[in-house]
């Protein structure tokens, strides 16, 4: 049997990844009354759930006095190297503060095997006891995972659905040409758009909503051409629209799905068509989920990807915005929530968005992604990739 030893803290994700790299048979975690106030325990044992390792709390952990952590500290050495006499005991002493730290490893090294450290930064883990020495984490959580480890609990994505994902192929060129050309394409994605807007309604008071109008038509009496000729030939060739140049100015939306790609899907779908096609290790569209302890109100994700243990998060956007403060601050919020430490933000724009936006995204430590890079989405997804290797 094996217990692996914990001190929980704000960042969770470096206990949980070292347990998930070599699953023990049972993981105690000391939470002093600052983090059970947090309600990080929770936390911790909702994201060990999820991947079915068992969990058991010891509560009260002092995180100031060394007089009380060193006395704590030896009283759950003991106790637990009585309750598992012939368990393997590892203690990972990466939470807590420094002082809990030192209390740890010097009751821990007299019945412990091992003691070790988790250096996220560096992405190793290093053995402290009995002889130094480090090894490479591995890539061991997959989006449902980070986001328990958030307090964040996962619901589904589109992305789950196999037959969903089968459409999306069918899309794929569609949605590449579209993000190929997003710069030419601004005021062909805001007619579209309008074309939707008006092709949708809501069902009552519901989110969900219906196609009524499938079929709609171009205002002004001439003929798409050029750049908007080939979209609408790309769109019509992946079922999208039905669309000819024998009677240019009418496009018909060919059900719900296509309609709502044309709104705007277009872009989340080429995100996660660049992640998955640049192999990050895993790449989900369209998450839906609750904060755990906060109600049961629904958020949504458009695309969301872990690569190398590290949460990459890209929010898109097709139309004009007017209220910047709000969308700042909203992804702000819920990048802290989700990103951990290490993690990124991004948000892609079919429109060029302006510079109060620019200078917003500074303050508020999230990356604009404004149509004239988003061309070269590849590029920049393999960098942040690669940036990972280093």
């Amino acid at each position: 049997m094996r217990i692996y030893v914990v001190t929980l803290s704000d960042q969770l994700l470096a206990n949980l990844i070292p347990i998930l790299m070599d699953p023990p048979d049972r993981v105690v975690a000391l939470i002093s009354r600052t983090m059970r106030g947090k309600g990080k325990d929770r936390i911790f044992a909702y994201a060990l759930q999820t991947r079915g390792i068992e969990f058991e709390a010891r509560f009260d952990a002092p995180d100031a006095d060394f007089g009380a952590i060193k006395a704590f500290s030896w009283n759950i050495a003991e106790t637990l190297e009585a309750q598992y006499p012939d368990a393997e005991i590892v203690l990972n002493a990466t939470g807590g503060n420094k002082l809990m730290t030192l209390g740890l490893v010097e009751a821990f090294q007299h019945v412990a095997p091992r003691i070790e450290y988790t250096d996220t930064a560096h992405r190793t883990i290093e053995v402290l006891h009995p002889e130094p020495s480090l090894y490479p984490m591995r890539q061991v959580l997959d989006v449902p995972t980070y986001l328990a480890a958030q307090g964040f609990r996962y619901l589904r994505s589109g992305s789950d659905d196999e037959e969903w994902r089968q459409r999306a192929d069918q899309r794929k060129a569609a949605a590449k040409f579209l993000g190929r050309h997003t710069p030419e394409l601004g005021l062909f994605f805001f007619v579209l758009n309008g074309m939707v807007n008006e092709a949708i309604q809501k069902k009552g008071d519901s989110r969900q909503e219906e196609l009524v109008n499938p079929t709609q038509r171009f205002h002004e009496d001439k003929p798409p051409y050029g750049i908007w000729q080939k979209a609408l030939q790309e769109l019509e060739k992946a079922k999208i629209i039905a669309w000819n140049a024998e009677n240019p100015l009418e496009v018909r939306f060919l059900g719900l799905e296509e309609a709502r790609f044309v709104r705007g899907g277009w872009l989340e779908e080429y995100a996660w068509h660049i992640l998955r096609d640049e192999r990050l290790a895993d790449v989900r569209r369209g998450i839906q989920g609750t904060w755990k302890w906060e109600g049961n109100s629904e958020n949504e994700f458009d695309v969301l990807a872990v690569h190398e243990n590290v949460m990459l998060y890209v929010e898109c956007k097709t139309g004009l915005l007017q209220d910047y403060a709000e969308l700042s601050y909203k992804t702000e919020s819920l990048s802290r929530a989700i990103n951990g430490p290490f993690g990124e933000s991004w948000t892609l724009w079919a429109r060029e968005p302006g510079e109060e936006l620019h200078k917003r995204a500074q303050h508020h430590h999230f990356q604009v992604v404004g149509p004239q890079e988003i061309p070269h989405l590849r590029q920049k997804v393999q960098q942040w990739r690669d940036q990972r290797k280093a």
